[in-house]
């Protein structure tokens, strides 16, 4: 059985860096790696395998978060959300 690789990156919305990351685990193989080969790109990003005790099936998925954490990614939104309505 094949077994296919899922990709879950915060924010959902940064296409460039989904793809670096997707790129770079592909290549890399495994999360410490795959950060130090985006580091000069993202140089605050954190990518994590999902432990293999909670996947179910033939998967791996892998979580990246382009600025270190879900909670500075949600903040940074926020922010720039903030300053939109602003500067209206």
């Amino acid at each position: 059985m094949l077994e296919t690789v899922e990709f879950t990156c915060y924010p959902e919305n940064d296409e460039a860096f989904a793809t670096s990351v997707r790129q770079a685990v592909l290549t890399e193989g495994d999360a410490h790696a795959a950060e130090a080969a985006i580091a000069p790109l993202y140089p605050r990003a954190v990518i994590r395998e999902m432990d293999p005790l909670a996947v179910l099936g033939p998967s791996r998925r892998w979580y990246a978060f382009r600025d270190g954490s879900f909670i500075a990614t949600v903040a940074h939104a926020g922010a720039a959300a903030a300053g939109e309505r602003g500067s209206a």
